[in-house]
């Protein structure tokens, strides 16, 4: 990022300070310089020029254990248990775009399985195999400070208003994007703290049994597909400074020290059409049987003959979280006519008409 030395200008005038300008607010220019402060480092290549060459090293362990038991002559079983995990630290902050590394991600993906193996056999022609399994891998988003600046949590003196009240909690510095006039950086933690997994149930039978000229195998192969994942918006906000609203200077630095947002983003979780706050999270599950029989008949010693057949039958992945976070859109059940209205300035209409936030006119909630 490289600075210059423009001064703000509002109108055609040019000031000496901010403090000068129409409009100043002291609060304002107080959050503008935590926000300088907090997420922005000063130049480390010169006056004005802020230069990154940092390591990123990737952490990996796995720990296993098996056991092996011989419970008789015809029932033979094992036991496996493997954990690992790895965790990098992402500079500057990972899938934001971020410049600088005032905000690093640290990123973990710890995963965990386990088997167990049972052996059976019935008859010297007959053998049953039963194998029960579970795995799962994790997704682990942090934001962290970097060694630039302040930090990412916000200062007592910060003051900022939630689009969504129920996002208060929020400690975080928003999102900033500040352009045009003197700087051009942007900054963000994004979607954290995230936590995501996969978890994964299997059932296995598997019979063998040998019959004059025929080996007949028959079972069933049983999954139970999870996964729970977060989404949504940044509930701390994103604040865009970059001179091109009509309340704005020229100068995206100076709109940030006026207080003179173009542009303010904010997510939050909704149940019913109702904001809750936080980020939504989703549980998804889908179920998966495979009973299969097949046969190879040895008809004559130099003809083999495999026949056989398998099912697959799927359930769909649905939501099972209660209430439902899930929604669709039908395009038959929409009407135009019926939809929210806009005034001049591309703002909602209140009580005009449908919005996103609740079900109806087209849009339906899942299940």
């Amino acid at each position: 990022m490289a600075a210059g030395c423009n001064l703000p200008t509002l109108n055609g005038v040019i000031y000496d300070t901010v403090q000068d300008m129409p409009g100043f607010d002291a609060q304002a220019f107080a959050n503008g310089t935590d926000l300088l402060n907090g997420l922005v480092p000063t130049p480390n290549s010169g006056p004005v020029q802020w230069t990154l060459a940092s390591s990123a090293p990737t952490n990996w362990r796995q720990e296993q254990i098996r056991i092996d038991q011989n419970i008789s002559d015809k029932t033979q079983a094992f036991f496996r248990y493997t954990q690992d995990t790895w965790n990098t630290l992402s500079v500057p902050s990972l899938w934001v775009g971020a410049n600088f590394d005032t905000i690093k991600t640290q990123f973990g993906g710890p995963g965990e399985s386990a088997v167990f193996h049972l052996t059976h056999t019935f008859k010297p022609n007959l053998v049953n195999e039963f194998v029960a399994a579970y795995t799962t891998d994790h997704i682990i988003l942090i934001p962290v400070a970097g060694g630039s600046s302040t930090g990412i949590s916000r200062p007592s003196d910060f003051v900022m208003s939630h689009l969504f009240s129920q996002n208060d909690s929020n400690t975080l510095y928003p999102d900033l994007t500040v352009g045009g006039g003197t700087a051009g950086f942007y900054e963000s933690a994004g979607n954290t703290p995230c936590f995501n997994s996969n978890p994964i149930i299997t059932w296995k039978d598997n019979m063998s049994w040998v019959h004059g000229s025929h080996t007949i195998k028959m079972g069933f192969y049983l999954e139970n597909y999870r996964k729970s994942e977060q989404f949504g918006a940044d509930t701390q906000g994103s604040l865009t400074f970059d001179g091109g609203g009509s309340i704005t200077t020229p100068n995206g630095l100076a709109d940030m020290f006026l207080g003179r947002i173009h542009q303010c983003q904010e997510g939050a979780q909704a149940v019913g059409g109702v904001p809750v706050g936080g980020y939504p999270k989703g549980h998804w599950q889908m179920t998966d049987l495979e009973p299969y029989i097949q046969d190879d008949w040895k008809v004559k010693p130099h003809l083999m003959v495999n026949l056989g057949v398998r099912y697959y039958i799927y359930s769909r992945i649905h939501d099972v979280s209660r209430p439902t976070i899930d929604s669709g859109f039908l395009p038959n059940q929409y009407d135009p006519a019926k939809e929210a209205q806009l005034d001049a300035d591309g703002h909602l209409i209140p009580g005009s008409g449908q919005v996103w936030t609740s079900a109806g006119n087209g849009l339906v909630i899942c299940g």
